[in-house]
């Protein structure tokens, strides 16, 4: 099936930083940076939804990362864990503000 032809175009300034950021957008994306502007403004390779969650579990991951290497380093270096500093430092990586499963158990 043919592709149809784009004969129209849609055209913006950006600085000299914007553009590196949009070219390492596209470039981490394995595309060019008209197919990556053009998706990006279609919506077609980002879904708002997905976004949403991708950044929920990335944030859910650190917030682990954070707890684990904290504890990781007290363990290596022979200090206990009392259970206020486990607290603290879970209090410290979720955010009071935070919208996620986890809340239930706050």
């Amino acid at each position: 099936m043919k592709r149809a032809l784009r004969t129209k175009s849609v055209g913006t300034k950006v600085s000299e930083a914007e553009l590196r950021v949009l070219e390492s957008c596209a470039e981490r994306a394995g595309l060019t940076l008209s197919e990556w502007v053009r998706d990006v403004l279609l919506g077609s390779s980002v879904d708002a939804g997905a976004m949403a969650a991708e950044r929920a579990i990335l944030g859910e991951v650190l917030a682990m990362r954070t707890i684990l290497l904290n504890f990781m380093l007290k363990l290596g270096a022979g200090q206990p864990i009392p259970e206020q500093v486990s607290r603290e430092l879970i209090a410290w990586a979720m955010p009071v503000d935070a919208k996620s499963p986890r809340d239930e158990w706050r």
